[in-house]
């Protein structure tokens, strides 16, 4: 099951209230199916977290991107993707300029170093949907990001970009 965003309550109740299709709580809530204690929760950060669905539904309802009202929303991946191909490249060269050691990488994924380990060095680059999007998570960006180049990265082994940034070499 996804896990929880942060819905930012202000905003929802903003643009229930102002945007082009103004309702109360109750015709949101008709229009969406989420019951209108949660919507009151969401809106007065009593209960700040939402499952991407009600996100989805109530950003549709109000004429918005989820985005508006959830600004950490990512779209789930659908799990029929099983494995994709990703650019190992690009999470080298994050890693490089973020000075994020592959442990710290790890833990912010959720993974074990390991795992971090092999994404890193896999000779062909591909991984199950989850772990991208947690990999990429960890990394602070999406997971279609990790097979687009960065604009202006570092090439990859760039001992003195990696030494001026203050990198251990011992961690790329």
């Amino acid at each position: 099951m996804p896990n929880k965003v942060n819905v930012d309550g202000n905003e929802l109740k903003r643009f229930r209230k102002e945007s082009n299709v103004v309702m109360s709580r109750r015709e949101l809530a008709e229009r969406t199916g989420v019951p209108e204690y949660h919507i009151a929760q969401l809106e007065s950060g009593r209960s700040p977290r939402a499952f991407p669905v009600v996100v989805e539904a109530l950003a549709r309802a109000l004429l918005v991107e989820p985005t508006d009202i959830a600004p950490d929303y990512q779209p789930p991946i659908p799990r029929q993707l099983g494995r994709v191909h990703y650019d190992r490249q690009v999470i080298h060269q994050l890693l490089a300029l973020s000075g994020m050691t592959q442990k710290e990488w790890a833990d912010a994924s959720g993974f074990s170093v390991s795992t971090a380990h092999s994404l890193l060095n896999r000779e062909i680059p591909s991984a199950d949907v989850e772990l991208i999007y947690k990999a990429a998570k960890g990394l602070g960006i999406k997971a279609g990001d990790l097979s687009q180049p960065l604009s202006q990265p570092p090439a990859y082994g760039d001992r003195e970009y990696l030494e001026s940034a203050g990198t251990p070499l011992e961690d790329v």
